[in-house]
């Protein structure tokens, strides 16, 4: 696999990250590359709002009384 390869697998993790669903060895890989990657990073700040809105409905759909 070339990097270029390597980021691509690794650049698709960064949604599932943002929203806290990567299992514990995929988390550690991604946090180790997004500390060298500037585009993983903007992408990651891209969509913090985002993820924080979705946990916000997720956490209404299935808070109490639900």
């Amino acid at each position: 696999m070339d990097e270029q390869d390597e980021h691509t697998d690794v650049h698709t993790d960064v949604g599932a990250y943002a929203l806290g669903l990567l299992e514990e060895d995929d988390r550690r890989a991604f946090e180790a590359h997004l500390a060298g990657c500037a585009a993983c990073r903007a992408e990651l700040a891209g969509l913090a709002g985002v993820a924080d809105a979705l946990r916000d409905v997720r956490d209404e759909r299935t808070g109490p009384g639900r």
